[in-house]
């Protein structure tokens, strides 16, 4: 097994920075629930159940050859974990499959047993409480689990009239479709580069759409986050520009048939979609 949190690797062979299982956290994450007991009856309510942000627990042990190597890895160590800022986490199985994550750093704790030998236990936490399978098996090259696919805006095909032999018939553009395999809904991201005059993104088989009213030039960008529920232009908020009726819509397990739409012919003729698998933990990426 090894573990590696932002380029670190913390392995269980032939390693200096030894992993000391177990490691917790890797399994299904905690189920935030609301619950309540009726008043004058048996029995009582719950909530709607959400997935609370996932807890990790590291263990290991600095297993040096010197008190020089022993303190270049205390400084490794504490180096890769800075505060305020998003950890890549890796963790791969003894077979080689790969499980991606992004953390922030809670708390190391490190006891000195002697000057070449110091266990320790890391904290981290990851506020989206999935994992993506990555590498070998993962069905993409991206190293964190994205799965990208073009839309292409809807224009009409034919010809003008009147016209003259042979004619040249334009093609026209067809909705993207998407198979979520997976038995839960999927939160993509949508990328719109260059000029667009309000576009809209419409997923056809619930009928949901996103619409913003914003005309953009050749050098800006739009990124649609559903999951994360924002909007940006080139990094600033635009959430203010969402049309009424507009909402963060999912891919529904089954084909997902999704249409980009603008109010210019003039505009990109294609946007980017992209989306991770979610899983609710290590052990579920292994049997699927």
């Amino acid at each position: 097994m090894n573990v590696s949190i932002n380029g670190l690797d913390i392995g269980s062979n032939g390693v200096s920075l030894f992993l000391s299982p177990p490691i917790q956290g890797l399994a299904t994450p905690l189920v935030r629930t609301s619950s309540g007991n009726f008043s004058g009856r048996d029995g009582g309510w719950l909530s709607t159940q959400f997935y609370a942000p996932r807890e990790i627990v590291v263990n290991g042990t600095i297993m040096a050859s010197s008190c020089d190597e022993a303190e270049e890895l205390r400084c490794q160590l504490l180096e890769a974990l800075p505060i305020r800022t998003s950890l890549p986490f890796i963790f791969t199985t003894e077979y080689g499959a790969n499980f991606y994550t992004d953390v922030y750093f809670i708390n190391l704790e490190m006891d000195v047993i002697n000057d070449i030998h110091a266990p320790f236990q890391l904290t981290l936490l990851a506020p989206d409480p999935y994992f993506y399978r990555v590498g070998s098996g993962s069905g993409t090259t991206d190293p964190t689990g994205w799965f990208t696919d073009t839309l292409y805006r809807i224009i009409g095909g034919g010809y003008p009239t009147p016209y003259e032999l042979p004619v040249d018939w334009a093609p026209g553009s067809t909705p993207t479709v998407i198979n979520n395999t997976n038995g839960i809904d999927v939160y993509p991201q949508i990328i719109l580069e260059g000029v667009f005059t309000n576009p809209r993104i419409t997923n056809e088989t619930t009928g949901e759409y996103i619409e913003i009213t914003a005309t953009t030039t050749s050098t800006d960008t739009i990124i649609i986050d559903i999951y994360a529920r924002t909007v940006t232009l080139n990094g600033g908020s635009i959430l203010g520009s969402l049309l009424i009726g507009s909402s963060f819509w999912s891919l529904e397990p089954g084909s997902n048939s999704i249409a980009l739409t603008t109010d210019s012919g003039s505009d990109e003729d294609e946007a980017t979609i992209r989306y991770r698998i979610p899983l609710t933990g290590v052990f579920e990426g292994l049997c699927s």
